[in-house]
């Protein structure tokens, strides 16, 4: 089934929030520095939203 938006079709964006996901999860069962966790989840965030963009300037 299609989806309201083309890039959540795509299996590089799917296989980046599952990415995210265990990420988010790593983060909760080790303790870091709250720095390190606002970096990585900035930067994990970041390739799902830069995956989204780039399918929105190619249809």
């Amino acid at each position: 089934m299609a989806q309201l938006f083309g890039h959540e079709d795509l299996d590089v964006y799917q296989a980046a929030l599952q990415l995210v996901a265990w990420l988010e999860s790593m983060f909760t069962e080790f303790s870091c520095s709250a720095d390190l966790l606002s970096k990585l989840d900035k930067s994990t965030t970041g390739i799902v939203l830069k995956i989204a963009e780039g399918k929105g300037r190619r249809p």
